[in-house]
C-alpha cells in the first residue's frame, strides 16, 4: 500500500533497496539511509545510472545492475 509519512518510513529503515530515481535518490541522501541502489535500465539517457553513481561516490550506496543481478551478488552487497 501507499505510505504517507515516507519520513517516518526512512527514519525507520536501517538500510534500503532501490531504483535510482531522483525523487528516491534525494530521500535516500537526506535521510543517510545505506543501500543498494539497482538503477532502472530502460531510463532515459541512463539517467539512473548516473544518478546512482553520485550516492556511491558519496559512500552511502553500493550499486548494482539489474543485468548482473543473481542472489549471491545481492547478498553480499547486503553483508558490505
Amino acid at each position: 500500500s501507499f505510505e504517507n509519512r515516507m519520513d517516518l518510513a526512512w527514519a525507520a529503515a536501517d538500510m534500503a533497496v532501490t531504483r535510482a530515481g531522483a525523487s528516491s535518490i534525494a530521500e535516500q541522501r537526506e535521510f543517510g539511509v545505506p543501500g543498494i541502489l539497482i538503477p532502472y535500465p530502460e531510463a532515459t539517457d541512463n539517467h539512473q545510472d548516473y544518478n546512482a553513481n553520485d550516492l556511491v561516490r558519496e559512500g552511502l550506496c553500493y550499486k548494482l545492475c539489474e543485468k548482473d543481478l543473481a542472489s549471491k551478488v545481492f547478498l553480499e552487497s547486503i553483508q558490505r
